[in-house]
């Protein structure tokens, strides 16, 4: 199956009223080789597909409760309303066309152009007045097309639309101070999305490519046809096409990076968003951002849905966004390896032929499943070893993964590693340990941290370049791959799309977290078992989340990037009045809890939109950062009730019924219900934990 997502200029109905008088229907190259490969170039012929009655009543229903829309040609706009009269027309097609019948077979023509394009034309049934296109909306419909023996197949489906999604808050796509790198993301971005079929029919026959429509734009030069090697040789003293390569139709090209915001120029940013939003539509919409930076947004109708989808899940990616290295502690059996693989299944953007295959992919291409075994003692079985014997590097699944994720920087890569504390983890993790608070941004903004393998020329220059060899392969000359003179010159460092995700099981054949990894990850505790969730499905269920990729590759290091946008007072007000009760305790925080519990808070915020509350933001930090620290018997936890920061607070406030004692955790918990409230998660997680204590004169946050 191919699915054909319907853009503006494929649209009978548009939610603005832009003008626009096409009235055909555009291809991509894989429906066409579906349909009829045997064609050449300046051909056509009459091809028939069998459409379904009720897909166009169901079409027809959706568009008259959802309107008013707008049906536009090159010269008019006209607002169409609710009003079931305007569309009794295109009802009597369907009935004249499909009479008593589900099924009929459509005839249209196709043409293959000498240029390239391929169009679907002569749309209108000429007995029945019946039109396809009449019945598709921009960005909600699509077209599935499935050949089945002889026959071609296409339903046509609808995204749910609201009024309330249409005044949904837009989506930032791409965010990039620097012009030319905010144009290659963009670009990226559209590949992904249809490999950049909906710009074909606007690109000229020869190279230097242009991409033009009559006096709306004009990109000359926009794409070279070419080959990796003669683009390196042309950028030999400047670099004037990005190496990345891409594909309009049949043909590999390459993109200029000769951008200028404005001004009498071949290719300048406001030509680019006209093209944009005429290939994508008008929901893709550029702003500048607050300091400085080009921005690209989406105004997606299926956001608030979206939202709420993922909001089960909103912990775990505010987590990650936070800082990418997680530990999920639970009872066996509660998924916690599944969350990871169904993270990577949501994100990846490697294409299926079917969208729900996605979800049957155990092993997507940014997941990658470690299992720890209980005599890792060293790094040798994470970040590999020299040996002198074979006189080569011994890579690891571990580093080869690494490797893999530095060449999709744009897409979130996720490594499990499963029971992850079946051996001391600061002893084989050392390196990563250690690489992960080293995360900051050079001069040029771009990612960067200590290495986890020295650099390859530390090796030898010979030993160097076959360890390169090894990992890369030759497809590109080592001395002109980026990358690869990355490894040679600085060694293997974390990509900022890596996420590192350890489950964790506590046991009496695990081993118990030192303070050194609790302070650097975030941790999720996952008990939590509902049977009549699991009986009825809702649990396997996770919402698609490749359209805030960025938000979790491109995360702040730094408190100072976001303090501005959230309440930073009020999170530090709480935070020393925790220490201040921590003082004097080996749970005391430091400088990175205030540093993450800001980061936290923010990426809260950009979570979880109307729905963000503070408070909220703040209970899971303490569950993930504070709580997760303490553990101690009845000597260690106990206070002195005349300490004073305890008699500040006041008995009555830190004791509840049933409670005889002043301890570390109904002191806190005191702090957590006037800084936070009450009934929160952190209080219910105290009480549970201020009982183990009672009954077992030890408690651990992860027993």
């Amino acid at each position: 199956m191919i699915i054909k997502r319907i853009h503006s200029q494929d649209a009978h109905y548009k939610f603005s009223p832009k003008k626009s008088g096409e009235t055909s229907l555009n291809l991509s190259n894989d429906i066409f080789q579906l349909i009829a490969p045997e064609l050449t170039k300046g051909e056509e012929k009459p091809v028939s597909f069998t459409l379904f009655r009720s897909d166009y009543l169901k079409a027809l229903s959706v568009i008259i409760n959802h309107s008013p829309l707008y049906v536009t040609s090159s010269t008019t706009a006209t607002e169409v309303t609710s009003d079931p009269s305007v569309f009794i027309k295109d009802f009597q097609s369907i009935c004249t066309f499909f009479g008593p019948n589900e099924r009929n077979t459509y005839t249209v023509n196709l043409l293959y152009r000498s240029d390239g394009r391929i169009y679907l034309n002569t749309l209108e049934d000429k007995n029945s007045k019946f039109n396809l296109r009449h019945f598709l909306v921009e960005e909600t419909s699509s077209l599935e097309f499935e050949k089945i023996g002889d026959d071609i197949t296409v339903r046509l489906r609808f995204d749910s639309i609201t009024q309330n999604n249409k005044e949904s808050t837009p989506q930032l796509i791409v965010s990039n101070k620097k012009l030319t790198s905010f144009v290659l993301s963009s670009i990226r971005h559209f590949n992904k999305i249809d490999k950049l079929d909906s710009i074909v029919p606007f690109t000229s026959p020869t190279s230097p490519i242009k991409v033009s429509k009559n006096n709306l734009f004009s990109l000359t030069g926009m794409f070279l046809e070419s080959t990796i090697g003669d683009v390196k040789e042309r950028n030999t003293d400047h670099i004037r096409w990005f190496e990345d390569v891409f594909k309009l139709g049949e043909r590999k090209v390459f993109l200029s990076t000769q951008w200028n915001s404005q001004g009498d120029y071949q290719l300048t940013l406001d030509d680019l968003i006209k093209m944009i939003q005429t290939c994508y539509g008008e929901k893709y919409f550029y702003k500048t951002g607050p300091n400085g930076e080009h921005q690209l947004y989406y105004n997606d109708t299926n956001h608030q849905q979206t939202a709420i989808g993922i909001e089960k899940i909103l912990p775990y990616l505010t987590a990650l966004r936070t800082k990418p290295f997680m530990l999920l502690a639970g009872i066996s059996g509660t998924g916690k390896s599944r969350i990871v693989r169904k993270l990577a299944q949501a994100t990846t953007t490697q294409h299926y032929a079917n969208e729900s295959d996605r979800w049957d992919d155990n092993r997507p291409e940014n997941f990658e499943l470690i299992q720890v075994k209980p005599n890792w003692h060293n790094s040798m079985d994470v970040v590999g070893f020299y040996s002198n014997i074979s006189k080569k590097y011994e890579f690891t699944p571990f580093v080869k993964f690494i490797v893999k994720a530095w060449q999709d920087k744009d897409t979130p890569y996720f490594l499990c590693l499963d029971e992850m504390n079946l051996a001391p983890v600061e002893e084989y993790f050392a390196e990563f340990l250690s690489a992960i608070e080293s995360r900051s941004t050079d001069e040029n903004g771009e990612f960067i941290t200590d290495p986890i393998i020295k650099p390859f020329k530390d090796f030898g220059e010979k030993e160097g370049k076959a360890m390169l060899l090894e990992l890369l392969g030759d497809a590109d000359p080592i001395d002109k791959n980026p990358f690869a003179i990355h490894l040679y010159e600085k060694g293997l460092t974390l990509p900022q799309n890596l996420m590192v995700m350890g489950t964790v099981n506590m046991d009496e054949t695990t081993f118990s977290f030192s303070r050194k990894v609790l302070d650097r990850a975030m941790s999720v505790e996952m008990n939590e078992v509902d049977y009549d969730k699991f009986l009825s499905g809702e649990s396997e269920q996770f919402p698609l989340l490749t359209d805030i990729n960025e938000l979790l590759v491109k995360r702040p290091q730094q408190a100072s990037e976001v303090k501005d946008k959230i309440e930073n007072r009020m999170v530090i007000d709480y935070l020393k009045a925790v220490n201040n009760l921590l003082d004097g305790t080996p749970f005391k925080l430091g400088y990175r809890a205030a540093n993450e519990a800001l980061l936290y808070v923010a990426a809260s915020r950009e979570f979880a939109g109307e729905n963000f509350n503070t408070n909220k933001a703040l209970d899971e930090f303490t569950l993930m950062k504070i709580l997760s620290r303490i553990e101690g018997d009845d000597n260690r936890l106990a206070v002195d009730e005349n300490d004073q920061v305890v008699a500040s607070i006041g008995r009555e406030k830190i004791t509840d019924a049933g409670e005889d004692r002043l301890t570390l955790l109904n002191c806190l918990r005191a702090i957590v219900r006037e800084y936070i409230g009450t009934e929160t998660s952190t209080e219910k997680k105290i009480n549970t934990m201020y009982r183990t204590l009672e009954r077992e004169h030890f408690v651990s946050y992860w027993a």
